[in-house]
């Protein structure tokens, strides 16, 4: 991979060297990865098309490493921002975001068009 270059599967990358990627890892084209501060995807994750994963916001400042588990499925048009961590064998329905921090337990399932902060997942 190449700093900002398309992949030959048309998804790119910025800071490759700071991208994990777990074996089997699929990833749909016209996703984009800011991974200036880590991006960890576990293995067998697949990734839909046009998503995009910040582990960097120029907006707000914020920063933080994204780290998403084992077996997850994420779906089309889903926005991760930094910080953000989702356990194993989630899966993310199209065009959700996960804010910043946000925490996704294991087996969640978060449906289209949802918005989830970091008190998502927290226990009470």
């Amino acid at each position: 991979m190449t700093h900002g270059r398309l992949t030959q599967w048309n998804w790119v990358v910025y800071y490759p060297e700071k991208l994990t990627l777990g074996y089997g890892v699929d990833i749909g084209s016209f996703t984009y990865i800011n991974a200036q501060y880590g991006v960890e995807i576990g293995e067998l994750t697949q990734v839909g098309s046009g998503c995009s994963i910040y582990s960097t916001c120029t907006q707000t400042g914020r920063h933080g490493t994204v780290k998403i588990g084992k077996r997850c499925k994420i779906g089309s048009g889903t926005l991760i921002l930094p910080g953000a961590e989702i356990e194993d064998d989630v899966e993310i329905h199209a065009k959700a975001i996960i804010g910043y921090n946000a925490r996704i337990p294991k087996d969640s399932v978060i449906l289209s068009r949802m918005t989830l902060n970091s008190d998502f997942g927290k226990k009470l």
